[in-house]
């Protein structure tokens, strides 16, 4: 019987040399890479603690203020919310009620409740009402209340000296929402 030869294209030769250096090449540029990860890995580190250590001194002691200090910034408060207070709108809404009937004498608001306070002169009783009554109607002002009306003269017919409060609802806020640090003396000041 016969045996079949065996074809071997490649032949015997071994080629073992270059797989063992390709494999020590790579090792090599593996450990190369590992070393370098490692570095920058010891940079980032060393990086992060002085950030940490900068921001753990940037940050400024607090203390407490004192009482002057307090009233100051309650003054400034006060000051700050009378200020932004849109008095073009609100004497506009107040002054242009019965004209000529009656007369806007003073006016204060109060930016903490957001009220005014109006003191006026009108010429009769029903110029008065009427003037109430007009400011009542208008959506910009709500709760207007009459708390006192007296005769300016001792004579019959002398205008009316009257006083009145509304809540002011309309363009801008007149109850400005300012942290006062006199409400909370407790706090720091930052």
């Amino acid at each position: 019987m016969r045996s079949l030869a065996r074809i071997d294209f490649l032949g015997r030769t071994h080629r073992r040399g270059l797989g063992t250096s390709l494999l020590l090449i790579t090792i090599a540029w593996l450990g190369w890479q590992a070393w370098l990860t490692w570095q920058e890995y010891t940079m980032l580190e060393r990086e992060r603690a002085g950030l940490a250590a900068l921001t753990r001194q940037s940050r400024p002691a607090t203390t407490e203020m004192s009482p002057l200090d307090r009233r100051r910034h309650a003054q400034l408060d006060a000051l700050a919310r009378y200020l932004a207070a849109p008095w073009h709108e609100l004497l506009a809404v107040f002054e242009q009620r019965a004209p000529g009937q009656a007369v806007l004498q003073r006016i204060e608001q109060d930016a903490q409740t957001g009220t005014v306070r109006l003191t006026a002169r009108a010429r009769h009783a029903e110029a008065m009402v009427q003037y109430v009554t007009l400011l009542e109607r208008d959506p910009r002002v709500a709760s207007v209340l009459l708390h006192q009306h007296e005769s300016d003269g001792a004579l019959p017919g002398s205008p009316l000296l009257f006083q009145l409060s509304a809540t002011w609802k309309g363009g801008g806020s007149l109850a400005v929402p300012l942290a006062t640090a006199a409400s909370a003396p407790e706090r720091t000041r930052p």
